[in-house]
């Protein structure tokens, strides 16, 4: 195994499953059934526990830290590969671990892996710790910390007893800086803290009865400055606290006890600038708080005991500035503290039963900001609090089958704050909150009907005298393509999409409501700082409208759907706070959404009725129809996947003939084996790049000294990708064809008295297989427009040729071939519409001149050109009874090829390989390489 420096590559592959890190260039692996550490020189160190009972030697009191021959512990590099835990005791395992004592410390690169293990509490692929303290009389601390840890933990069999964690930080550190004397001018605290977590955890099989983390983060930080001076001038703290945290969950079938997080981080800071019996002085309190985390949950099977996060943040954080002053002398004392999270989340569940809360992107924080100052005399003090504490909250949760039991939240932010001022002056902390969180739901969902559903959601009961500005509504988008729900409440959601499919089609057909809502519907207003008191206030009002219509036959003109039913509800807050469904909507009776997406090219146009009485809101089917504008050209790149796969059974007719060679001797049989791979641009009126690759196998026999024929059987395959513009928009599409058959073969030579004429011919027959995707080409289920299909090919060639020799060294050979190959019909569903694949055909003639010198006799050089006329290769389809453009490489290419002709072994001159390049222009532009091998025997 190899291991590439710049590239992430291959740790362990077990039970089918890729575990990966990024590591120096290094071959092989050493074992000693895990006994010990296995270096790989600046590479990956391996170490394997478990294997025939062994591993005991590295646990030290159940808990398991990867050290080296010296017993100091591995900080990096490091795989710790668990295969049986029978016999042994592990309490707790690290694939990495960083200690550090008033000092930077990083695990990096580092992974757990259990294969098998019944008996291990905790599961950590990379964890750093540190702890620092440090107690100065100084003027000025600029000392900085950094704590970093990068890992993957995976459980594919097995349990762990309490948690899982990609990687997991923890950090306790205090500085104070204490400055005494006499006239102290300028005292500062740079003090810096730094956090830095990336991990993976997957749980494959098995179960964690905890929590699971991606990445996580534990920090405790003070920072404090102490002046006490007769005279000083300022005393200023600039303390930064930052926290960056990105993780990855991975839950494919298992449990997990508790809840699951892309990515967490638990922080409690705290700030201080304090002087006492001084004048003329200023204290500053200019602290930063920053958490920048970033998480992705994915769960695919399986079940979650409590809640999953896409990205969590749960915030402790205070600052002080106080002074004590002693004189009746000017003293301003100022808290500009900032506190900035950015939490960035999302959650993908298909099929797993949740039996908490869901959140794209949560965060919980409570911060402390004070400001004041005690006078001894009448003199007052200027005291001022600018804090700012911004929380940006970004999230979204994407729900394709399963079962949710608890709420459902895109962005949700939880606020507590407590803010002091003397004599509540100049208070002007601010707070500027956003919340962004898309929700969408797909597939067979089942949500409890007590449940709520929130776009952006802000509990900030505890804010009554700080201004708070926020934006939790604009933007957030509810998108329905699931079975129909029941919720108690759901709110903030700008845009409520719904897509009409499968998925709730018997609904529809009974007249039920896709969204049912029991208890409350919300929007939140919108405050902005405008510099006004208490700011500006927007009431906010949703949109609702049809996105899209699958085409099998969901809805037919005139039919009316029932989308949102809140009949049952007894409140509707925010908007034109009318008391009725209509005040939450900007929607009216009678807007119309026109040219909404039917299946794979029908449109419809829809109206909508804001039913007030009732308290729901309708939309009636007024009109279906197909375009032919938008048939003929919008879907061509789905005819082009079929002439990718056309022009990818050709390459193996071109492949053979290049092999078929001159004869041999009567009886022989000459096995062949080619390999060939090129890249080529089809000009189809648009264009298709493909990447090929073939490979045949067959055998011949010389019947006489004129004639043989054989028989080969071949595999191609073709990686491709389609362009196509349309009114300026870029339609684009890519796939893969394969294609599995075999030839029939045969040549016959004419002896002349100035050279040979020939005739040969092919016949072809096999099978392919197209596959093709487009994210540019949306149904009406909102799904991507794909295709899988399937199809015989017949084909063959007939040809002459005739080889003139110049002297015993130089010839030339002159031919000119027909070439026929059909790919036979095939239809396909998408979206409900069928499109139909009629046969394709290429016909083309080539006429190629190729001239041979023999270099000695073991090698002959060739080099030669062509010209080829395609009068087809049209791919010809259709759908809804109109014809799709057809995409076709009509017209001519041109060629030059180089190539060697070798017996590489003296004493064995049976054995010939050929290997060539060739290069084209014209309707077929690229190149290819190709490698063959005869035999005789």
């Amino acid at each position: 195994m190899i291991f590439r420096r710049a590239l992430v590559s291959i740790l362990v592959t077990t039970i089918g499953h890729s575990y990966t890190a990024v590591a120096a260039e290094k071959t092989d692996n050493l074992a000693d059934n895990g006994s010990s550490w296995l270096k790989e020189n600046n590479g990956i160190n391996k170490i394997i526990i478990g294997e025939n009972g062994n591993g005991n030697s590295l646990i030290n009191n159940g808990i398991l830290i990867p050290q080296d021959s010296i017993g100091k512990n591995i900080t990096e590099n490091n795989v710790i590969n668990i295969k049986d835990t029978t016999g042994l005791n592990i309490d707790t395992v690290y694939g990495g671990y960083c200690q550090g004592q008033n000092q930077s410390c990083s695990a990096n690169n580092t992974a757990v892996v259990v294969d098998n293990g019944t008996n291990i509490n905790s599961i950590l692929g990379a964890s750093s710790t540190s702890s620092t303290q440090t107690d100065t009389s100084n003027t000025s601390n600029t000392l900085t910390y950094t704590n970093k840890a990068v890992g993957s933990a995976y459980l594919n069999s097995g349990s762990a007893t309490n948690d899982m964690y990609g990687t997991q930080t923890s950090t306790d550190t205090t500085a104070v800086l204490n400055a005494n004397g006499g006239s102290i001018f300028a005292v500062t605290n740079g003090t810096s803290y730094t956090n830095e977590a990336t991990g993976n955890a997957h749980l494959n099989s098995g179960s964690v009865n905890g929590s699971m983390y991606g990445a996580h983060t534990s920090a405790n930080a003070t920072a404090s400055l102490n002046v006490h001076s007769n005279n000083t001038y300022s005393a200023t703290n600039n303390a930064n606290y930052t926290n960056e945290v990105t993780g990855n969950a991975y839950l494919n079938g298992g449990s997990v006890g508790d809840s699951i997080y892309g990515a967490y981080v638990e922080s409690t800071s705290a700030s201080n600038a304090s002087t006492e019996n001084y004048s003329k002085a200023t204290a500053t309190n200019s602290a930063n708080f920053t958490n920048k985390i970033t998480g992705n949950v994915y769960l695919n099977g399986g079940s979650v005991g409590s809640s999953a996060y896409g990205a969590y943040s749960s915030s402790n954080a205070s600052t002080n500035a106080f002074m004590n002053v002693s004189f009746n002398e000017p003293a301003t004392t100022k808290n500009t503290s900032t506190f900035n999270n950015q939490i960035s989340g999302n959650l993908f569940l298909t099929g797993t039963t949740v039996n908490g809360n869901i959140y794209g992107a949560a965060s919980n924080d409570s911060s402390t900001v004070i400001a004041k100052a005690n006078m001894s005399n009448t003199q007052d003090p200027k005291v001022t609090n600018n804090a700012t504490i911004t929380s940006n909250v970004k999230g979204n949760i994407a729900v394709d089958g399963g079962t949710i039991n608890g709420n459902i939240y895109g962005a949700h932010s939880s606020v507590t704050a407590t803010t002091t001022t003397f004599n509540n002056a100049n208070h002007t902390t601010t707070f500027n909150i956003t919340n962004q969180g898309n929700v969408s739901l797909s597939g067979n969902v089942n949500v409890n009907s007590n449940a709520e559903i929130w776009g952006g959601y802000l509990d900030n009961n505890t804010l009554a005298t700080t201004p708070v500005y926020y934006e939790i509504f604009k933007g957030n988008t509810f998108t329905m393509s699931s079975s129909p729900i029941t919720v108690s409440k759901i709110g903030n959601f700008e845009n409520y999409n719904f897509n009409l499919n499968n998925n709730n089609k018997t609904a529809i057909a009974n007249n039920q409501a896709l969204v049912t809502v029991t208890d409350t519907m919300q929007n939140d207003n919108t405050v902005e700082n405008d510099g006004t008191v208490g700011g500006k206030t927007t009431a906010n009002k949703s949109t609702v409208s049809i996105a899209g219509i699958s085409g099998t036959g969901i809805v037919k003109k005139g039919d009316t759907i029932t989308l949102i039913d809140s009949s049952g509800a007894s409140s509707f807050n925010g908007g034109d706070n009318t008391g009725d469904i209509g005040g939450l909507f900007n929607t009216q009776t009678g807007d119309t959404t026109k040219n909404i997406k039917v299946g794979l090219v029908g449109k419809a146009d829809v109206s909508y009725t804001v039913d007030t009485a009732n308290n729901k809101i309708l939309a009636t089917v007024d009109d279906i129809s197909v375009s032919k504008d938008d048939v003929t050209a919008s879907v061509k790149p789905l005819a082009e996947g079929r002439l990718a796969a056309l022009q990818n059974t050709t390459r193996g007719a071109d492949l053979l003939l290049d092999v078929m060679g001159k004869n041999k001797a009567v009886g022989t049989f000459t096995p062949i084996f080619v390999i060939d791979g090129g890249l080529y641009k089809y000009n189809s009126g648009s264009h298709i790049r493909t990447r090929d690759y073939r490979t045949m196998l067959g055998t011949r026999y010389q019947f006489t000294d004129n004639f043989y024929a054989g028989i080969a059987f071949e595999y191609g395959r073709s990686n491709y990708d389609t362009y196509n513009k349309f009114n300026s928009v870029n339609v684009n599409g890519n796939g893969h064809t394969y294609n599995y058959g075999a030839s029939i073969f045969g040549k016959y030579t004419y002896n002349l008295n100035i050279g040979e004429l020939y005739t040969d011919a092919v016949f072809r027959f096999g099978r392919t297989r197209t596959e093709f995707k487009s994210h540019d080409i949306i149904t009406g289920s909102g799904s991507s427009a794909k295709y899988k299909s399937d199809a015989n090919y017949v084909g063959g060639l007939v040809g002459t040729g005739f080889i003139y020799s110049l002297n015993n060294t130089s010839s030339f050979d002159t031919s000119a071939h027909y070439f026929y190959d059909q790919l036979r019909s095939d239809s396909v569903v998408i979206d409900g519409d069928k499109v139909n694949f009629k046969r394709a055909t290429s016909s083309r003639a080539q006429l190629k001149e190729q001239y041979n010198y023999k270099l000695n006799n073991l090698a002959t050089l060739y080099f030669g050109g062509m010209y080829e006329y395609e009068f087809d290769s049209k791919a010809h389809a259709n759908t809804a009874g109109i014809s799709i453009d057809a995409p076709s490489v009509k017209g001519s290419t041109g060629a030059l090829e180089l190539g060697v002709k070798a017996t590489p072994f003296v004493k064995n001159k049976d054995l010939t390989v050929n290997m060539g390049v060739k290069g084209y222009v014209g309707k077929r532009k690229g190149g290819a390489l190709s490698l063959s091998v005869n035999y005789d025997f």
